[in-house]
Protein backbone atom coordinates (compact mmCIF):
# COMPACT_ATOMS: atom_id res chain seq x y z
CA UNK A 1 0.00 0.00 0.00
CA UNK A 2 1.55 3.32 -0.81
CA UNK A 3 1.03 6.18 1.76
CA UNK A 4 -0.05 9.54 0.01
CA UNK A 5 1.93 12.34 1.66
CA UNK A 6 0.05 14.76 3.94
CA UNK A 7 -0.33 18.41 2.04
CA UNK A 8 1.51 21.02 3.79
CA UNK A 9 -0.58 23.45 5.42
CA UNK A 10 0.33 27.13 6.47
CA UNK A 11 0.80 26.23 10.26
CA UNK A 12 4.03 23.90 8.87
CA UNK A 13 4.72 26.40 7.03
CA UNK A 14 4.63 29.34 9.95
CA UNK A 15 6.82 26.32 12.01
CA UNK A 16 9.48 25.77 9.58
CA UNK A 17 10.02 29.97 9.11
CA UNK A 18 9.70 30.67 12.68
CA UNK A 19 6.90 33.02 12.26
CA UNK A 20 3.13 33.39 13.14
CA UNK A 21 0.70 31.92 11.43
CA UNK A 22 -1.18 35.21 10.76
CA UNK A 23 2.34 36.50 9.43
CA UNK A 24 2.31 33.24 6.85
CA UNK A 25 -1.61 34.20 5.75
CA UNK A 26 -0.47 38.28 4.82
CA UNK A 27 2.96 37.01 3.05
CA UNK A 28 1.25 33.79 0.97
CA UNK A 29 -2.00 36.42 0.34
CA UNK A 30 0.14 39.05 -1.01
CA UNK A 31 -1.12 41.54 1.49
CA UNK A 32 0.37 45.39 0.56
CA UNK A 33 -0.41 46.27 4.12
CA UNK A 34 0.98 44.16 6.28
CA UNK A 35 3.98 44.80 8.16
CA UNK A 36 6.15 42.51 7.41
CA UNK A 37 9.91 43.02 6.87
CA UNK A 38 11.66 41.74 3.85
CA UNK A 39 13.49 39.32 4.64
CA UNK A 40 10.59 37.67 6.71
CA UNK A 41 8.94 37.31 3.83
CA UNK A 42 12.08 35.78 1.71
CA UNK A 43 12.09 33.35 4.75
CA UNK A 44 8.27 32.64 4.35
CA UNK A 45 8.35 31.88 1.05
CA UNK A 46 11.33 29.82 1.28
CA UNK A 47 9.33 27.76 4.01
CA UNK A 48 6.39 27.35 1.62
CA UNK A 49 8.63 26.36 -1.48
CA UNK A 50 10.68 23.66 0.80
CA UNK A 51 7.40 22.30 2.01
CA UNK A 52 5.95 21.95 -1.49
CA UNK A 53 2.57 24.43 0.11
CA UNK A 54 0.16 25.10 -2.52
CA UNK A 55 -2.65 27.43 -1.44
CA UNK A 56 -6.49 25.81 -1.72
CA UNK A 57 -8.55 26.32 -4.53
CA UNK A 58 -10.99 27.79 -1.67
CA UNK A 59 -7.97 30.35 -0.47
CA UNK A 60 -7.25 31.52 -3.92
CA UNK A 61 -10.93 32.40 -4.45
CA UNK A 62 -11.56 34.09 -1.14
CA UNK A 63 -8.65 36.37 -1.74
CA UNK A 64 -9.69 37.24 -5.61
CA UNK A 65 -13.36 38.13 -3.78
CA UNK A 66 -11.48 39.93 -0.64
CA UNK A 67 -10.85 38.36 2.58
CA UNK A 68 -11.98 40.90 5.40
CA UNK A 69 -15.15 40.39 7.56
CA UNK A 70 -16.11 43.73 9.26
CA UNK A 71 -17.62 43.12 12.77
CA UNK A 72 -20.00 46.22 13.71
CA UNK A 73 -20.48 46.14 17.67
CA UNK A 74 -22.14 48.63 19.84
CA UNK A 75 -19.67 47.82 22.52
CA UNK A 76 -16.06 46.38 23.57
CA UNK A 77 -15.10 48.20 26.94
CA UNK A 78 -18.36 47.76 29.17
CA UNK A 79 -18.49 43.88 28.97
CA UNK A 80 -16.79 40.88 29.78
CA UNK A 81 -18.29 39.56 26.45
CA UNK A 82 -16.77 41.74 23.89
CA UNK A 83 -13.70 39.55 24.04
CA UNK A 84 -15.31 36.12 22.72
CA UNK A 85 -16.78 37.43 20.42
CA UNK A 86 -13.95 38.89 18.54
CA UNK A 87 -12.15 35.72 19.51
CA UNK A 88 -14.59 33.32 18.24
CA UNK A 89 -15.08 35.54 14.90
CA UNK A 90 -10.94 35.68 14.15
CA UNK A 91 -10.25 32.23 14.66
CA UNK A 92 -13.67 30.46 12.27
CA UNK A 93 -12.53 33.51 9.89
CA UNK A 94 -8.97 32.24 10.25
CA UNK A 95 -10.04 28.67 8.84
CA UNK A 96 -11.70 30.75 5.51
CA UNK A 97 -8.26 32.33 5.30
CA UNK A 98 -10.03 35.72 6.07
CA UNK A 99 -9.63 38.33 8.80
CA UNK A 100 -11.95 40.20 10.98
CA UNK A 101 -11.76 44.15 11.60
CA UNK A 102 -13.57 45.47 14.47
CA UNK A 103 -15.30 48.85 14.67
CA UNK A 104 -17.22 50.08 17.08
CA UNK A 105 -20.44 52.67 17.33
CA UNK A 106 -21.25 52.97 21.21
CA UNK A 107 -25.24 52.87 20.02
CA UNK A 108 -24.55 56.65 18.78
CA UNK A 109 -26.73 56.79 15.64
CA UNK A 110 -24.94 59.20 13.41
CA UNK A 111 -21.66 57.22 13.90
CA UNK A 112 -23.57 53.77 13.41
CA UNK A 113 -24.75 55.61 9.79
CA UNK A 114 -21.23 57.08 8.92
CA UNK A 115 -19.68 53.41 9.96
CA UNK A 116 -21.91 51.17 7.95
CA UNK A 117 -21.51 53.66 4.75
CA UNK A 118 -18.06 53.04 5.65
CA UNK A 119 -17.71 49.50 5.70
CA UNK A 120 -19.62 48.99 2.87
CA UNK A 121 -17.74 51.09 0.69
CA UNK A 122 -14.63 48.81 1.06
CA UNK A 123 -13.87 45.25 -0.34
CA UNK A 124 -15.65 43.04 2.75
CA UNK A 125 -16.69 39.56 2.12
CA UNK A 126 -19.22 40.06 4.85
CA UNK A 127 -20.80 42.22 7.47
CA UNK A 128 -21.54 41.12 11.50
CA UNK A 129 -23.78 43.05 13.32
CA UNK A 130 -23.37 42.72 17.05
CA UNK A 131 -24.68 43.75 20.29
CA UNK A 132 -23.82 42.77 23.95
CA UNK A 133 -27.06 43.18 25.05
CA UNK A 134 -29.76 40.95 23.31
CA UNK A 135 -32.25 43.27 21.59
CA UNK A 136 -34.40 44.16 18.45
CA UNK A 137 -32.44 46.10 15.67
CA UNK A 138 -33.70 48.67 12.94
CA UNK A 139 -31.23 48.77 10.59
CA UNK A 140 -30.49 50.00 7.28
CA UNK A 141 -30.74 48.21 4.06
CA UNK A 142 -27.68 46.84 3.98
CA UNK A 143 -27.89 45.90 -0.07
CA UNK A 144 -27.63 42.78 -1.61
CA UNK A 145 -24.26 42.68 -2.54
CA UNK A 146 -22.51 41.78 0.88
CA UNK A 147 -23.99 38.94 3.45
CA UNK A 148 -25.02 40.26 6.90
CA UNK A 149 -25.44 38.31 9.62
CA UNK A 150 -26.57 39.68 13.10
CA UNK A 151 -24.91 38.95 15.96
CA UNK A 152 -27.05 38.79 19.87
CA UNK A 153 -29.99 40.60 18.22
CA UNK A 154 -32.29 40.35 15.31
CA UNK A 155 -35.02 42.18 13.46
CA UNK A 156 -38.65 42.09 13.16
CA UNK A 157 -38.63 42.00 9.55
CA UNK A 158 -36.29 38.74 9.54
CA UNK A 159 -34.46 40.43 6.73
CA UNK A 160 -30.96 38.99 7.81
CA UNK A 161 -29.91 35.56 9.34
CA UNK A 162 -29.44 36.14 13.25
CA UNK A 163 -28.01 34.37 15.40
CA UNK A 164 -29.10 34.26 19.05
CA UNK A 165 -28.54 32.75 22.96
CA UNK A 166 -31.37 30.12 23.88
CA UNK A 167 -31.53 32.00 27.14
CA UNK A 168 -35.14 30.46 28.06
CA UNK A 169 -33.57 26.62 27.81
CA UNK A 170 -31.03 28.29 29.81
CA UNK A 171 -32.50 29.17 32.78
CA UNK A 172 -35.44 25.84 32.23
CA UNK A 173 -32.41 23.57 32.41
CA UNK A 174 -30.11 25.11 35.22
CA UNK A 175 -33.79 24.88 36.97
CA UNK A 176 -34.35 21.62 36.45
CA UNK A 177 -31.48 20.82 37.88
CA UNK A 178 -32.55 22.38 40.75
CA UNK A 179 -35.68 19.98 40.46
CA UNK A 180 -34.39 16.87 39.63
CA UNK A 181 -32.31 17.28 43.15
CA UNK A 182 -35.28 16.91 44.58
CA UNK A 183 -35.94 20.95 45.49
CA UNK A 184 -39.84 21.93 45.13
CA UNK A 185 -40.13 25.53 46.40
CA UNK A 186 -37.32 27.39 43.95
CA UNK A 187 -37.42 31.33 44.43
CA UNK A 188 -36.40 33.00 41.28
CA UNK A 189 -34.36 36.61 41.56
CA UNK A 190 -35.57 38.23 38.29
CA UNK A 191 -33.50 40.26 35.95
CA UNK A 192 -35.58 43.78 34.31
CA UNK A 193 -38.58 43.39 32.25
CA UNK A 194 -36.93 45.69 29.45
CA UNK A 195 -34.37 43.13 28.60
CA UNK A 196 -34.91 40.47 26.44
CA UNK A 197 -32.62 37.92 28.46
CA UNK A 198 -34.93 39.21 31.75
CA UNK A 199 -38.26 37.92 29.87
CA UNK A 200 -36.64 34.77 28.50
CA UNK A 201 -34.83 33.61 31.55
CA UNK A 202 -38.04 33.77 33.70
CA UNK A 203 -40.40 32.19 31.10
CA UNK A 204 -37.45 29.41 31.31
CA UNK A 205 -37.86 29.56 35.42
CA UNK A 206 -41.80 29.22 34.81
CA UNK A 207 -41.04 26.15 32.16
CA UNK A 208 -39.40 24.26 34.18
CA UNK A 209 -41.48 24.24 36.75
CA UNK A 210 -44.93 23.63 34.86
CA UNK A 211 -43.02 20.77 32.95
CA UNK A 212 -42.16 19.05 36.78
CA UNK A 213 -46.00 19.69 37.50
CA UNK A 214 -45.18 21.72 40.24
CA UNK A 215 -47.16 25.26 40.66
CA UNK A 216 -45.56 28.85 40.33
CA UNK A 217 -45.97 30.42 43.37
CA UNK A 218 -46.05 34.45 42.51
CA UNK A 219 -44.18 35.31 46.09
CA UNK A 220 -41.48 33.32 45.54
CA UNK A 221 -40.72 35.82 42.53
CA UNK A 222 -38.14 38.91 43.58
CA UNK A 223 -38.00 41.98 41.05
CA UNK A 224 -35.73 44.38 42.76
CA UNK A 225 -33.17 44.15 39.51
CA UNK A 226 -30.62 42.35 38.54
CA UNK A 227 -27.90 44.22 40.95
CA UNK A 228 -25.91 42.83 43.67
CA UNK A 229 -27.73 44.63 45.78
CA UNK A 230 -31.22 44.04 44.89
CA UNK A 231 -30.19 40.65 45.22
CA UNK A 232 -29.34 40.69 49.37
CA UNK A 233 -33.03 42.59 49.44
CA UNK A 234 -34.11 39.52 47.51
CA UNK A 235 -32.73 36.66 49.55
CA UNK A 236 -33.72 38.33 52.63
CA UNK A 237 -37.17 38.61 51.27
CA UNK A 238 -37.70 34.75 50.37
CA UNK A 239 -36.16 33.35 53.37
CA UNK A 240 -38.11 35.43 55.90
CA UNK A 241 -41.23 33.78 54.35
CA UNK A 242 -42.93 31.51 56.41
CA UNK A 243 -42.37 28.77 54.25
CA UNK A 244 -38.79 29.80 52.28
CA UNK A 245 -37.40 28.38 49.23
CA UNK A 246 -35.08 25.25 49.54
CA UNK A 247 -33.11 26.55 46.15
CA UNK A 248 -32.75 30.34 44.39
CA UNK A 249 -32.08 30.77 40.56
CA UNK A 250 -30.85 33.93 39.72
CA UNK A 251 -30.92 36.28 36.86
CA UNK A 252 -27.37 36.32 36.80
CA UNK A 253 -24.00 35.50 38.63
CA UNK A 254 -23.32 38.81 39.65
CA UNK A 255 -27.14 38.24 41.87
CA UNK A 256 -25.79 34.94 43.09
CA UNK A 257 -22.99 36.46 44.51
CA UNK A 258 -25.71 39.16 46.58
CA UNK A 259 -27.69 35.68 47.10
CA UNK A 260 -25.27 34.12 49.05
CA UNK A 261 -24.23 37.94 50.78
CA UNK A 262 -27.81 37.51 52.44
CA UNK A 263 -27.34 33.66 53.33
CA UNK A 264 -24.19 34.65 55.48
CA UNK A 265 -25.84 37.06 57.03
CA UNK A 266 -28.53 35.16 57.80
CA UNK A 267 -26.79 31.85 59.05
CA UNK A 268 -28.48 30.33 56.15
CA UNK A 269 -25.41 27.20 55.12
CA UNK A 270 -25.28 27.21 50.98
CA UNK A 271 -25.81 24.75 49.76
CA UNK A 272 -27.30 22.22 52.77
CA UNK A 273 -29.69 24.69 53.49
CA UNK A 274 -30.64 26.79 50.21
CA UNK A 275 -28.96 25.53 46.72
CA UNK A 276 -28.15 28.82 44.78
CA UNK A 277 -27.28 28.55 41.01
CA UNK A 278 -26.43 32.03 38.96
CA UNK A 279 -26.26 32.36 34.85
CA UNK A 280 -23.73 33.70 32.80
CA UNK A 281 -20.35 31.46 33.99
CA UNK A 282 -18.85 34.13 34.85
CA UNK A 283 -15.19 33.79 35.51
CA UNK A 284 -15.82 34.55 39.47
CA UNK A 285 -18.47 31.59 39.21
CA UNK A 286 -15.94 29.12 39.79
CA UNK A 287 -14.15 30.41 42.80
CA UNK A 288 -17.33 31.46 44.42
CA UNK A 289 -18.59 28.94 47.78
CA UNK A 290 -16.29 25.86 48.83
CA UNK A 291 -16.54 24.45 45.29
CA UNK A 292 -17.62 26.86 43.19
CA UNK A 293 -20.49 28.28 41.73
CA UNK A 294 -23.53 26.20 39.93
CA UNK A 295 -24.47 28.68 36.80
CA UNK A 296 -25.48 28.45 32.85
CA UNK A 297 -22.42 29.13 30.13
CA UNK A 298 -22.86 31.91 27.66
CA UNK A 299 -21.27 29.90 24.71
CA UNK A 300 -20.39 33.66 23.17
CA UNK A 301 -17.25 32.59 21.03
CA UNK A 302 -19.62 29.83 19.57
CA UNK A 303 -21.94 32.52 19.08
CA UNK A 304 -19.44 34.39 16.51
CA UNK A 305 -17.97 31.24 15.01
CA UNK A 306 -21.61 30.20 13.80
CA UNK A 307 -21.89 34.13 12.87
CA UNK A 308 -18.68 33.64 10.69
CA UNK A 309 -20.17 30.18 8.87
CA UNK A 310 -23.51 31.74 8.24
CA UNK A 311 -21.70 34.32 6.19
CA UNK A 312 -20.15 31.65 4.11
CA UNK A 313 -22.84 29.62 3.46
CA UNK A 314 -24.84 32.97 2.74
CA UNK A 315 -21.76 33.59 -0.30
CA UNK A 316 -22.84 30.12 -1.45
CA UNK A 317 -26.20 31.21 -1.84
CA UNK A 318 -27.07 27.65 0.58
CA UNK A 319 -28.86 30.12 3.28
CA UNK A 320 -32.03 32.05 3.25
CA UNK A 321 -32.32 34.32 6.43
CA UNK A 322 -32.76 31.73 9.32
CA UNK A 323 -32.44 32.13 12.95
CA UNK A 324 -30.34 30.58 15.34
CA UNK A 325 -30.74 29.78 18.95
CA UNK A 326 -27.47 28.14 20.33
CA UNK A 327 -28.24 26.16 23.80
CA UNK A 328 -26.94 27.18 26.99
CA UNK A 329 -25.46 24.37 29.02
CA UNK A 330 -25.78 23.79 32.66
CA UNK A 331 -21.96 23.81 34.40
CA UNK A 332 -22.65 21.94 37.46
CA UNK A 333 -20.50 23.10 40.96
CA UNK A 334 -20.87 22.94 44.23
CA UNK A 335 -23.30 25.64 45.25
CA UNK A 336 -26.52 23.10 44.94
CA UNK A 337 -26.53 19.53 46.73
CA UNK A 338 -29.86 17.30 46.90
CA UNK A 339 -32.59 18.10 49.26
CA UNK A 340 -32.25 16.88 52.44
CA UNK A 341 -34.62 17.22 55.80
CA UNK A 342 -31.81 19.37 56.85
CA UNK A 343 -33.22 22.03 54.78
CA UNK A 344 -35.41 22.94 57.03
CA UNK A 345 -33.43 23.07 60.15
CA UNK A 346 -33.22 26.84 59.20
CA UNK A 347 -36.63 27.31 60.64
CA UNK A 348 -35.57 25.71 64.32
CA UNK A 349 -33.12 28.27 64.22
CA UNK A 350 -34.73 31.37 63.40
Amino acid sequence: MVLRKRAATMQDVATRAGVSQATVSFVLNGVATARVSEQTRQRVVKAARALGYKRSKRTRSDARLGSMIAMVIDEVDASPFAAPFIAGAREAAWEHQSLVATVTTRSHEPMERATIEAVLGIPVIGIIYASLLTREVCLPNFGADVPVVLLNCYEAEDRYCSVLLDDLSGTRAVTGALIADGHTAIGYLAGEDWLDAGRDRLLGYYSALQAAGLPVHPQYIQRLGSSFEGAIEGTRALMAMSTPPTAVACFNDRMAVGALQAAREMKVRVPHDLSIVGFDNDSFSSKLFPNGLTTVELPHENMARTAVQRIFQLRKKKLKPTQTLLPCPVVKRGSISPLRAAAREYESRK
